[in-house]
């Protein structure tokens, strides 16, 4: 996820990218409903913010 939003997590909200499961279960070879289930009600605190 930080690969694919980097520009967001160093520049601001505007950089934000639209990214689905599919994308990120490819770049780390899993199934769409491991990166479901390992995502689900996770947060992460940025200078962003949450």
């Amino acid at each position: 996820i930080l690969k694919h939003q980097y520009d967001f997590f160093e520049k601001g909200i505007s950089f934000l990218r639209p990214l689905v499961l599919k994308d990120v279960a490819e770049d780390i070879d899993v199934h769409e409903s491991t990166v479901s289930r390992i995502t689900t009600n996770k947060y992460v605190h940025t200078p962003q913010g949450i």
